[in-house]
């Protein structure tokens, strides 16, 4: 449903379809619940971590730090040679270094994938993330 939805919002958009202010303001206000709704259910999943499970999980660390300080390293390496603003190039290396995200859980909850590991690595991503964030801010900008 989500990317029929894009599409066909895609092939409105381009055509220039005019829409009903009533369909628009359902659609708005249904595009405004689904983030708090995401964060709900990301929070409950999260809330059923073990942490000290977790912790003992080597794979999630070499993951997280995979996410968190090599792939940003290595994107930082290759945009340098496009991007020349400092600032702009600062930015794009914090977001990528940004931990594991909700939708993997979103996913996993969807396709009946294992939800614990999921839950696991966006908690341990997390937390790493508390102190590689600052040190990426004092850094870039």
């Amino acid at each position: 449903p989500g990317m029929l939805s894009a599409v066909i919002a895609l092939i409105i958009f381009s055509v220039g379809i005019p829409v009903p202010a009533l369909i628009t303001k359902f659609l708005t206000s249904v595009g405004s619940v689904t983030s708090p709704l995401a964060m709900i259910t990301l929070g409950s999943t999260i809330a059923a971590v073990n942490f000290k499970e977790a912790a003992k999980n080597k794979m999630l660390y070499f993951f997280s730090i995979c996410k968190i300080v090599v792939w940003p390293a290595i994107i930082y390496g290759i945009l340098q040679f496009f991007i020349t603003d400092s600032v702009i190039l600062g930015v794009c290396t914090i977001l990528i270094s940004l931990p594991v995200a909700g939708n993997v859980n979103m996913l996993c909850i969807s396709y009946d994938g294992n939800k614990k590991l999921a839950a696991e690595g966006t908690c341990i991503s997390t937390v790493l993330s508390l102190v590689s964030i600052p040190v990426y801010m004092m850094l870039f900008l």
